[in-house]
Formats: structure tokens, sequence, C-alpha cells
């Protein structure tokens, strides 16, 4: 897909705040970023892919903790989203 297609998808009518577990190299948040949802945290506790990931999306931080160590109730650093 060249970059004036993906520019194209991006003014698409979604305008959500996603967080993402398991998040991969980011297969499923290219859809969701091709769609004008907005990935506010990513969470991903194998290295390789958290690295890639953090190679496919520019500036993007990933969680890199197990998910058994995150509480959502408390967990200040995960910011309020539409869908997970």
């Amino acid at each position: 897909m060249t970059s004036k297609s993906a520019d194209s998808n991006t003014s698409n009518k979604f305008n959500c705040d996603t967080l993402t577990l398991f998040a991969g190299c980011g297969g499923l948040d290219l859809g969701f970023h091709h769609n004008g949802y907005h990935i506010n945290w990513v969470n991903e506790y194998d290295p390789w892919a958290a690295d890639t990931y953090e190679k496919n999306f520019k500036g993007s931080v990933v969680d890199r903790r197990s998910i058994v160590e995150i509480d959502p109730y408390t967990d200040k650093t995960i910011p309020s989203a539409d869908l997970i």
C-alpha cells in the first residue's frame, strides 16, 4: 500500500482512543491506524516483538511488562480508552 493510499484511509470517520494488549509487531494496530484510531498505549512482553513494534510505529513506546504485573485499576500509566 502506498503512503498516499494510507493517508486517504486515515481521514475515516473513526476517532477512537485505543489500548493494545499482546501487540506483537503491530499488524492489528496498523489496521486501526489506517482507519483513524489513535493508539494511546501498547503492551507487548516479548522483547523482539516490542522492538519490531517500535520500529514499525516510530515514536511509540511499548510497555514491556508481563500482563500479570499490570493492574488496570491502579496503574496510572494506562490512559482511558474507547477500545481495548
